[in-house]
């Protein structure tokens, strides 16, 4: 993983992470992120649509610690390629759906909720190295609140290394 500083001079920075990872194919994968069963702090997961571009919307809700709780409506594309590798984007977007529509009132979907902003690219492929996939993403998201410093580093070592095993066990089972 590594952290840079936005290009553009916003305050959030700019993610990347590349991973191997051994007895995975690209589609489980993309599977897992379409149904993300065991993400740390999710509280609500809603397939909300399939337009007609084939693209998906996503709703769902998360809580991380010591911040209140952020949604997302999340427009998901998948571009499946010719040579077996296949790239996601998940961005932030506003449908007109009921379940990821901005309360007038709260400013949010929902009861002390904070919309977030996030963006995600990854490509996954199989490495020529048998049997492994190889992923590489690039994540910017603004949380519209700061996480400590300390907590990030305390939490992201430790809670990637665990939410990776997890991962594993169900990219596995699928």
């Amino acid at each position: 993983m590594a952290l840079k500083p936005d290009p553009w001079g916003n305050g959030n920075a700019f993610m990347r992470a590349d991973g191997k990872f051994k007895g995975v194919s690209p589609q489980q994968f993309v599977d897992y992120l379409l149904n993300p069963t065991n993400l740390p702090g999710l509280q609500e997961w809603v397939d909300v649509a399939e337009n007609a571009d084939g693209s998906l919307i996503k709703y769902c809700k998360v809580k991380a610690p010591m911040m209140t709780a952020r949604d997302h409506c999340w427009k998901v594309m998948v571009d499946r390629r010719d040579d077996g590798s296949i790239f996601v984007c998940i961005r932030t977007t506003e449908p007109s759906h009921p379940e990821c529509m901005v309360s007038e009132e709260t400013g949010c979907c929902g009861p002390a909720v904070i919309r977030a902003y996030y963006y995600n690219g990854s490509l996954f492929r199989m490495s020529e190295e048998d049997g492994v996939m190889e992923m590489t993403e690039f994540i910017w998201q603004d949380l519209k609140g700061g996480i400590p410093v300390c907590l990030m580093n305390a939490a992201l070592p430790a809670g990637t290394v665990d939410f990776n095993k997890n991962e594993m066990k169900l990219l596995k089972n699928m």
